[in-house]
């Protein structure tokens, strides 16, 4: 009898001790298991975040890909505008250098000088300025060396008007300085003849001079004491292509070369 209850007393302890040893791998296993899925769950959020962070690496991929197309669109408009302007540019050199070669041929077609013409021109602009408009004879004008000689003939030619007729007479002109030589002559002749034909029955008159195109546009715009337009009489000058009369002055074709 005390045998059996030893062995049993040995059978509860071995029992006990096997599950003390279970209870502890069942402990350890289960910290194994929390501390996986802890780990997979750190694991899952860093995925997330590498996510996130990718979705807005490629958004602002996009956002760098859009402006480089823009810039692209942009560079490729502005190479057009550069072409177009290169093609306009050569338009010029090419319209200038024809005028250029017509101008010569006309030279040479001609046993007239132009540009010897309308030196003397210049000079008779001085002697007028020195006669009639200088405070003394020894004064010069600035006509030597003007940039542009012909609107400050054109000046000298109303200053000398206005100090001999006594009345109001102003110039408005914007001309560039590639008035040909003959054009330069021309403009002065036809504005003298055309003030000519006015001031004297004006108590205002206005001389406006303007480049179109590769024209000279005159006109002359006179009043007399009532406020009453003056007409603007017709120059008695043969057919010609160069100069043409309008109803208040006249028109000098082709004798502005390109800029």
């Amino acid at each position: 009898m005390i045998v059996v209850v030893v062995v049993l007393a040995l059978v509860a302890l071995l029992l006990l001790a096997a599950s003390l040893v279970l209870r502890r791998r069942l402990a350890a296993q289960r910290g194994l298991t929390q501390s996986s899925l802890d780990r997979a769950n750190t694991l899952a959020d860093e995925l997330s975040a590498t996510s996130t962070d990718l979705a807005g690496v490629r958004t602002e991929l996009a956002g760098v890909q859009a402006a480089l197309d823009t810039a692209q669109t942009e560079l490729a408009a502005v190479q057009a505008e550069l072409t177009g302007a290169q093609a306009e540019l050569v338009d010029v050199r090419n319209a200038r250098s024809a005028a250029e070669s017509e101008a010569r041929t006309l030279r040479r077609a001609t046993p007239l000088d132009p540009e010897v013409l309308w030196s003397l021109e210049r000079s008779r602009s001085e002697r007028t300025w020195r006669v009639s408009v200088a405070p003394s004879p020894e004064v010069r004008s600035t006509l030597a060396d003007a940039p542009n000689p012909l609107v400050e003939a054109l000046q000298i030619e109303l200053d000398a008007t206005r100090e001999e007729v006594g009345t109001v007479v102003s110039l408005d002109a914007e001309l560039p300085a590639t008035v040909t030589a003959a054009g330069s002559l021309l403009t002065l002749r036809v504005a003298q003849e055309l003030l000519a034909t006015v001031v004297r029955r004006a108590e205002e008159t206005v001389l406006r001079v303007r480049a179109d195109g590769g024209d000279v546009v005159i006109t002359v715009e006179a009043t007399d004491e009532n406020g009453e337009r003056v007409v603007v009489e017709v120059l008695d000058l043969p057919a010609s292509e160069r100069v043409e009369q309008t109803e208040h002055g006249a028109v000098v074709h082709g004798v502005v070369l390109p800029d």
